[in-house]
C-alpha cells in the first residue's frame, strides 16, 4: 500500500479556484510539467498562472525563489492543510 500527501488549499485568499489548485499541486511538490500533465493542460497555462499565484501571494518572479516564497506564504498564512492518501 502507498501513500500520498495530498495538499488543499483551506484560504484561497484571492486567489481563483484554478490558481488554488495550481497552488495546492505545488505545494506537494509536483513540477510544472507534473501539475499541467495532471490537470491536462498546456505548460504555459501552468506558467501564467503560477505567475498570477506569485504576484496575490506577492513573491518574487525568479522560478526556483518563487516557488518557494509561495509555499512558504501559504503556510504562514495558514492556506494549506494536508491529508494523507491511501492508494493500492
Amino acid at each position: 500500500m502507498t501513500h500520498r500527501i495530498k495538499a488543499i488549499l483551506v484560504d484561497k485568499d484571492g486567489l481563483t479556484q484554478r490558481e488554488a489548485q495550481i497552488a495546492a499541486l505545488l505545494c506537494e511538490g509536483l513540477s510544472n510539467k507534473a501539475i499541467a500533465r495532471r490537470l491536462a493542460v498546456k505548460l504555459c497555462t501552468v506558467h501564467k498562472h503560477l505567475e498570477h499565484v506569485y504576484a496575490k501571494l506577492e513573491c518574487q518572479q525568479h522560478e526556483f525563489d518563487s516557488r518557494c516564497a509561495a509555499i512558504a506564504t501559504l503556510f504562514r498564512r495558514g492556506m494549506v492543510s494536508f491529508t494523507c492518501d491511501e492508494g493500492a
